[in-house]
């Protein structure tokens, strides 16, 4: 009877421990779901206010517009921070990491999205967000 409960207790006590981890997780990522939808109410809505600087019509061109079933879609093309893309995309979307909150798990930044006309470099328009990955 005492091995049945020597061992009983060894299987058992990881067996706890990582329900208990596991709920600690959940908490810690529903705790850092509620920062950001506090941080983005903060800064102007769920959606985290759109910036509009300057207004342009975009080029007529196959390469900005993708066909698709229910008609035409714009597309701007991504590049990194400064690189160029050619003088076939005067306007191209930069993604840029602004703050990082939270570097482990969960990992949780703040980045902008912005509209660039690439001959001057000058934003269109930005919006700022929060994202959080990983931890569930």
């Amino acid at each position: 009877m005492r091995i049945v409960g020597k061992l009983f207790a060894v299987v058992t006590a990881p067996v706890l421990a990582l329900i208990a981890y596991g709920i600690y997780l959940e908490w810690n990522v529903k705790r850092w779901d509620a920062r950001i939808d506090a941080l983005c109410a903060a800064n102007g809505g769920r959606d985290v206010a759109l910036r509009l600087y300057e207004t342009a019509l975009a080029p007529d061109t196959k390469e900005y517009f993708a066909e698709n079933q229910t008609g035409r879609s714009l597309v701007v093309p991504s590049r990194r921070d400064g690189e160029a893309l050619g003088t076939r995309f005067p306007y191209v979307f930069e993604t840029r990491v602004v703050e990082v909150l939270r570097s482990n798990d969960p990992s949780v930044v703040k980045f902008t999205e912005r509209i660039v006309r690439a001959s001057d470099n000058k934003h269109l328009a930005e919006r700022f967000g929060y994202q959080r990955s990983g931890g569930g």
